[in-house]
């Protein structure tokens, strides 16, 4: 498989650039904004869409964090409503309804944190049990 990118500036001009967005392609699968949920939905999308066309290994990681991310924004949403109603309650009822969002929040977040432990990150980087990082030292 091969990214060839024709421009058309005067003569036009086509460029292999496979290897090159190969090499993007990993960064963003080892960076931080991918591991800790900075890109949204949208943003993992077409990164799996990319990695499918181009037929890039780790795909499968991709759209487990596309789950992630989806089960994450319900979670949110329902949250928001149930805050909402929360708020229409009586001071007695409110405690109560209170104390059933807390309960639903943390068994969705439970649940969400499971499908992110079996997501599989590839950051090229070998843990050594005991080993210990200093402040200047990049993982």
């Amino acid at each position: 498989m091969k990214i060839i990118v024709q421009r058309e500036l005067g003569t036009p001009v086509e460029t292999d650039v496979t290897e090159a967005v190969q090499i993007v392609y990993d960064t963003l699968l080892q960076s931080m904004d991918f591991t800790s949920g900075f890109l949204g939905v949208e943003e993992l999308t077409a990164l799996a869409d990319l990695a499918k066309a181009a037929g890039f290994d780790c795909v499968e990681e991709v759209y487990r964090r596309i789950k992630v991310e989806e089960a994450e924004q319900e979670r949110i949403q329902q949250l928001a409503m149930l805050r909402k109603k929360e708020a229409q309650l009586p001071a007695r009822e409110a405690m109560a309804y209170r104390a059933m969002i807390e309960q639903h929040s943390a068994e969705v977040r439970a649940a969400t944190e499971r499908m992110f432990d079996q997501t599989t990150f590839y950051t090229g980087v070998e843990i050594v049990p005991g080993a210990k990082l200093s402040r200047g030292d990049t993982p």
